[in-house]
């Protein structure tokens, strides 16, 4: 569960950068010199979910090495890092595409961050909370990529059997992707024509 809480703000540092990039003018050179606004933010979603992976497995790694714990189906946990990656990178951009600056981003992505692996189970376990919390969890990418790490982890399932939290991870991610993407895209087209 920590994993999943690191790595969303993993995802937060990286999206956040975009904010960063704005308030220096990169963004604008970036434009100027007629890169659109798809490109970059293309690169920066790609960019974000590849290093929220390659952090999701390194992590992974290390727990097998210090702590032994073991891997399951290694077609299942791939899929499911990856969609996990998918839809942090996802929220993130949702967050920063509604924040006015760097800074309100940032308050506001702990804030999301916490709140959504408090509810989801990163923090401790679900079934450990009050009903009343539990089910507001499912609302979460943590919940969802919990769910299929802990059948692959615990109850030795495989790809087939994680489906519909894969779905579900993908499906966040996608819808959050292109409502971030596009609130992000504005922002960065308004930033280059004041340029």
């Amino acid at each position: 569960g920590l994993i999943i809480l690191g790595v969303f703000f993993v995802a937060e540092a990286y999206m956040s950068d975009l904010l960063e990039e704005q308030k220096q003018g990169t963004l604008s050179r970036i434009i100027t010199a007629g890169v659109s606004p798809l490109k970059i933010l293309s690169g920066k979603v790609v960019g974000c979910v590849l290093y929220c992976l390659l952090s999701i497995m390194l992590m992974r790694v290390i727990g097998w090495i210090l702590f032994g714990v073991g891997f399951g189906d290694l077609p299942g946990e791939f899929i499911t890092l990856l969609t996990t990656s998918l839809a942090l990178t996802g929220v993130m951009c949702v967050v920063f595409g509604l924040a006015k600056n760097e800074r309100q981003g940032s308050v506001i992505s702990t804030i999301v961050v916490l709140t959504m692996s408090l509810m989801g189970g990163s923090m401790f376990p679900r079934r450990m909370m009050p009903v009343t919390l539990q089910k507001p969890g499912m609302l979460t990418p943590n919940y969802w990529s919990l769910e299929a790490l802990d059948s692959l982890l615990i109850d030795n399932a495989t790809l087939a059997d994680v489906m519909l939290p894969v779905g579900i991870l993908s499906g966040v991610g996608i819808v959050t992707i292109l409502l971030g993407s596009f609130l992000l895209s504005r922002k960065i087209a308004r930033r280059g024509e004041a340029a």
